[in-house]
């Protein structure tokens, strides 16, 4: 209590700074300024992701030689891959299909095991690691829509 009367059993309170929110802003104000906060957060996390040149949504080409393959119409923008034998690849891949998952899946045989299954995107980009094939011939596809598809043929180094 800050002031008293005597022989008063009512305290008087201080009077409000007009620079304080009142009860009835303060709630509101707070889950303006949380929300505000929070999506600022988001923002900061996609871009860390982005910048990884590995996270969905990249739209960064990765450095050094690599392919780029687009989803477009629910189809490949190629039906083959050329990589060089024992030499690990990066393939760049776009989904324009916006909504629509997709994935780059590389297998032995078709219709066989995977050997190599890319993250499913539904939108951008993402960056794929490749392992190192041998020499020979493979296969790759969507696994959303197999009907999306091509041949992998994976030459001896020079």
């Amino acid at each position: 209590m800050t002031s008293s009367s005597v022989g008063s059993k009512r305290a008087s309170l201080p009077v409000a700074d007009p620079g304080i929110l009142s009860p009835e802003e303060g709630p509101v104000r707070r889950s303006i300024a949380l929300v505000a906060v929070l999506a600022a957060a988001v923002v900061v996390g996609v871009a860390a992701c982005a910048s990884s040149g590995g996270a969905p949504g990249s739209a960064t080409e990765p450095p050094g030689p690599h392919l780029t393959v687009v989803a477009t119409g629910i189809a490949f923008d190629t039906k083959e891959l050329k990589l060089r034998a024992n030499q690990a690849t990066t393939i760049f891949f776009l989904n324009h299909d916006n909504g629509v998952p997709h994935n780059i899946a590389i297998s032995a045989v078709q219709g066989g095991a995977t050997t190599f299954d890319g993250a499913i995107i539904t939108e951008g980009a993402i960056a794929y690691s490749v392992p190192a094939y041998g020499a020979g011939t493979y296969f790759f596809f969507c696994k959303v829509h197999p009907n999306m598809n091509g041949i992998v043929t994976v030459s001896p180094s020079p």
